[in-house]
């Protein structure tokens, strides 16, 4: 199956919005449809990939493109032929999104495990961030820049990773070289006094001048 779409700025620009550009458009905005794929072609036409893709994503985030030229390409066009059957053009970027590469690689109960792990891990990590912000409220700001592929479906896992791991390596950079950051995120925590209560005097009577001489 090709699937190659007509210019999608020409027909915004036209206006030109016809039966097929629709159609096209709904089969690339809906990842259910590409996890509904993968398990048509999983494993009747394709054998599970028993991990083999997280190998890969895992591999290509850690190594340096200019140290193995011929890592994994991120953009989705070989796992789309291989477990959804869909071959796309070079203009063209879709992915099987983590629930459809778990899937295939462990099957149905093994995909939905570990989606649940894989989801698990990144509530971990919002939560040490979340703990953080109570007290330096500059965390949050890191929430969407640390957390902008994981957060959305149609992403692939080694997409998702390959982010994650450089955001936290940039953010590590910035703490390192920037000091006012670093005592941002990392200082003491200012301590909250408590202004002494003052005693109440005579009614009508003015309070700063009924409280004690210490306090004025």
């Amino acid at each position: 199956m090709a699937f190659v779409p007509d210019s999608a700025f020409e027909h915004t620009l036209t206006g030109n919005f016809d039966e097929r550009f629709l159609a096209d458009t709904a089969v690339r905005y809906n990842q259910g449809w590409i996890v509904n794929r993968v398990m048509m072609m999983v494993p009747e036409f394709e054998p599970y990939a028993d991990g083999s893709t997280l190998e890969d994503a895992a591999w290509a985030t850690l190594v340096p493109r200019i140290l193995v030229p011929g890592k994994f390409v991120a953009g989705g066009a070989e796992h789309m032929a291989q477990y959804a059957g869909i071959q796309l053009n070079e203009d063209t970027a879709m992915t099987l999104g983590f629930a459809g590469e778990m899937y295939a690689n462990f099957g149905l109960t093994g995909g939905v495990i570990a989606c649940g792990l894989y989801a698990l891990f990144f509530a971990l990590v919002f939560r040490v961030i979340c703990l953080r912000a109570f007290t330096h409220p500059l965390w949050w700001s890191l929430v969407p820049f640390i957390f902008y592929s994981a957060l959305k479906a149609e992403d692939d896992v080694a997409f998702v990773l390959n982010w994650t791991v450089k955001a936290c390596v940039l953010l590590v950079g910035v703490v390192v070289f920037l000091p006012h950051f670093r005592r941002a995120l990392f200082g003491p925590v200012p301590r909250t006094g408590h202004l002494p209560s003052i005693p109440a005097g005579p009614p009508g009577a003015d309070p700063l001048r009924s409280a004690p001489l210490a306090l004025r």
